[in-house]
């Protein structure tokens, strides 16, 4: 094949490969987007430079006058229009939405390009000169084979494509990415072996030439056609492109030092590219540099802001708990005298409940700005979560309870939201950093004196006491114990009498449960219980007591007895969904007729949910199981519940019958009276409950109440003793029967339980 004829094939593909890319254009027109269509246009140009000098290079070299002279100005440019060409594809490339961040990513990106272009040209240069087949020609002369030779042109060409492809991170696009670069490597590559066919006169170098810029432009023209999603470009970090530059800086160094040894100089054009290197380098490493000051400030500011939000509450602004438990670690600790103020907020809980987390936010931050308003400097205050906070005050503890007592009336002032007006008050507990050895144990002590100015009635401010903790130890220890106390078999009962008035005969008895440590002796049950019931330990406590009750109860009928039994209930009981079937079941297994136990109920249970309470206790009623309310008139006497409540007996309450410490207590028979009348109107049976001296029972006898209980009949005793005194009792009076039907209201209680 002729060298003309090559050309001219060259020059038909390119051609028909351009006529592809015109028709690719056309049909995606319409479709691309606005913000890549200049960086479309700038590919097209580029393409078009390409295109432009191959043909005109081919065609002209073809038809043109003949000589070597001649195919080599065409040569030379080549060598000046490739390289523009491929520069303007990836410039176009460039600025692809997505491929560049910023004005200064771009600066950084084009030094990488820079960087790494002049190196590997300048190592193939070294590479050309040292091992060329007449280097001596090529060093000192400007021929052809210097301005337009080969292995210049493709290495630059190279090194920028390979620039830009280096620095793009793989990802979604990184197919699309690979046949993008793909193409521009191909119309460099193709360009190249042309241009080397044009100085060697070789036809079939040309001929590939064109064929690889054919397809180098077609696979340019697919790739920038809308449906490849070029549009997001994800860009890359600067490590992979300056790792490269290292690379090839150090092999261009070590071929300098290879030339420079070989030769004994460094030519022009390698000194050149060496320079060019130079610069880019510095210039990289000036960003580098500036890069590194602004990631110094900005993680000076990173960590002021973190130690900010660490230490920081983000509702209130005032700091947490952490930042509470910094200060104490690195200026109480054997610092002056310091005082923890722990505060709880009385009722938050409905602020969240019934206006919303957004107005219960609202208080918390007015909260925090009081507390702040009203410190001295220097003082800390902090939100330990929800709606507690605590203050740290450097003052001593009496200066420190003054202030705490100024924040109570602070923080009891309406707060106002746009639902209106709330108020709530707050607890404090207040513990001297003298009071404990370490911080965790100043914490504690602040906790504990909070949770007995709650016990004591809320809106209150408590100091830290010993006994507090002493008070804790101990109710730890019985919590712990009670969870086993019925499997080790230490619960007992004792029964106490209730005798009928005035002849003092036994006619019913009710079980109190006791309970035998072996380390801690007797255990009171007013202790014990209401710990119990806060932990939810006094279902299995109460279901004991019913269950020996019941048995204890059976072996007196059994034995001749006529006497009724009563237990007392819990308010956790009532609520158990299936209580009435347990009641029965145990009354069924022991063989005990129901109208035989009597269930005790405080007002104070009934006034926590009186509806379920109703519910309950007329389910039982209905079974026979007769109900006493007990401890009437302690302080939430109503005579409404009177009316609504199934029960069927009213105990008095001791403090109405009288004190054994007082010095009269005829002051007690007017009530005593009131209730025993009402009881009458009202159906009920009356039991007068803690007679201690003969002077209260004058006074329930003369009120006309026939059923006392107190010491001065018996004291509690075991169940023996209450056989004795059944036995030794002078007649047994009979019990009347209870009617099987007994309505709910008013006019049905007409029966004795004498």
């Amino acid at each position: 094949m002729s060298l003309n004829v090559g050309l001219l094939i060259a020059a038909v593909t390119v051609v028909g490969a351009a006529i592809v890319c015109v028709a690719i254009a056309i049909r995606a027109r319409n479709t691309v987007p606005a913000s890549s269509r200049v960086a479309r246009w700038i590919m097209v140009v580029g393409s078009a430079v390409a295109i432009e000098w191959i043909v005109a290079a081919s065609i002209v070299a073809a038809i043109g006058p003949q000589g070597e002279s001649h195919r080599h100005q065409w040569a030379l440019a080549g060598a000046i229009g490739l390289p523009l060409a491929v520069v303007l594809m990836l410039a176009g490339i460039e600025r692809l939405p997505g491929v560049i961040d910023s004005a200064a990513t771009r600066l950084r990106r084009r030094l990488d390009v820079l960087l790494m272009a002049s190196a590997i040209f300048l190592t193939g240069w070294i590479l050309a000169v040292m091992f060329g087949n007449n280097s001596q020609q090529i060093h000192p002369h400007l021929n052809w084979n210097y301005l337009a030779g080969g292995p210049p042109v493709l290495a630059a060409t190279l090194a920028l494509a390979f620039g830009i492809a280096i620095v793009m991170r793989s990802g979604p696009t990184r197919r699309a990415v690979a046949l993008l670069m793909a193409g521009v490597v191909a119309v460099a590559l193709g360009g190249a072996a042309i241009v080397v066919g044009l100085l060697a006169d070789r036809a079939w170098g040309i001929v590939v030439g064109g064929g690889v810029v054919g397809i180098g432009l077609i696979v340019l023209a697919w790739c920038a056609t809308p449906h490849n999603q070029l549009l997001e470009l994800p860009s890359a970090s600067g490590s992979t492109a300056w790792s490269m530059s290292v690379v090839t800086i150090s092999v261009a160094l070590v071929m300098i030092v290879c030339e420079v040894w070989k030769t004994g100089s460094l030519d022009a054009a390698g000194a050149g590219a060496g320079v060019l290197c130079g610069f880019a380098l510095v210039a990289r490493q000036g960003l580098a540099l500036v890069d590194a000051r602004h990631m110094s400030e900005r993680l000076r500011d990173d960590e002021v802001n973190l130690r900010q939000m660490a230490f920081t509450d983000a509702l209130t602004g005032v700091g947490n708990r952490r930042e509470l438990l910094r200060v104490l670690q690195s200026e109480a600790v054997g610092g002056p005298d310091c005082v923890l103020l722990s505060i709880d907020l009385d009722g938050f809980k409905n602020v969240n409940d019934l206006r919303g987390h957004d107005v219960g936010d609202t208080v918390l931050v007015e909260v925090a700005q009081r507390l702040r308003a009203n410190l001295r400097p220097g003082d800390v205050a902090a939100r330990m979560g929800g709606d507690e906070f605590a203050v740290l005050m450097w003052a001593k503890v009496d200066d420190a309870s003054n202030a705490a007592h100024r924040l109570l009336a602070t923080l009891a002032l309406p707060y106002q939201s746009d639902v209106g007006s709330i108020f709530i008050s707050a607890s404090i507990g207040l513990a001297g950093c003298g009071s404990a050895t370490d911080i965790a144990g100043l914490l504690r002590n602040a906790d504990l004196a909070l949770r007995f100015a709650k016990m004591k009635g809320k809106a209150r401010c408590e100091r830290y006491d010993k006994k507090y903790e002493e008070w804790l130890r101990r109710r730890t220890t019985v919590e712990h114990e009670l969870r086993e106390v019925v499997k080790r078999g230490e619960l007992s009962l004792a029964f106490q009498p209730v005798v009928a008035l005035p002849s003092g005969v036994p006619v019913g008895v009710e079980a109190l449960v006791r309970w035998s440590h072996p380390t801690l002796g007797m255990v009171p049950p007013d202790e014990f219980i209401p710990i119990a019931e806060e932990s939810g330990l006094i279902s299995q406590v109460d279901k004991w007591v019913m269950g020996e009750a019941c048995r204890q109860l059976a072996r007196w009928l059994e034995a001749g007895h006529d006497l009724w039994l009563a237990v007392n209930i819990s308010a956790r009981e009532m609520h158990l969904v299936d209580y009435v079937a347990q009641v029965l079941d145990t009354l069924r297994m022991h063989h005990v007729p129901a109208d035989r136990l009597v269930l005790e109920i405080t007002e104070r249970t009934v006034a926590e949910d009186i509806d379920e309470m109703v519910e309950q206790l007329t389910a039982l009623r209905a079974a026979g199981v007769r109900i006493a309310l007990d401890d009437f008139g302690a302080g939430y006497s109503s005579l409404g519940q009177l009316r609504t409540l199934p029960v069927d007996i009213l105990k008095i309450d001791r403090s109405l019958v009288g004190d054994e410490q007082s010095v009269d207590v005829r002051a007690a028979a007017p009530l005593v009276d009131v209730v025993v009348r009402l009881g009458r109107r009202l159906g009920l049976q009356v039991i007068a409950e803690g007679v201690a001296v003969q002077a209260e029972r004058d006074i329930v006898q003369g009120a006309g109440c026939k059923l006392g209980q107190g010491d001065l009949f018996a004291r509690p005793m075991p169940a023996e003793h209450i056989e004795a005194m059944l036995a030794n009792a002078p007649t047994k009076v009979p019990r009347p029967r209870r009617p099987k039907t007994v309505p709910i209201n008013v006019e049905r209680r007409g029966h004795s339980i004498e």
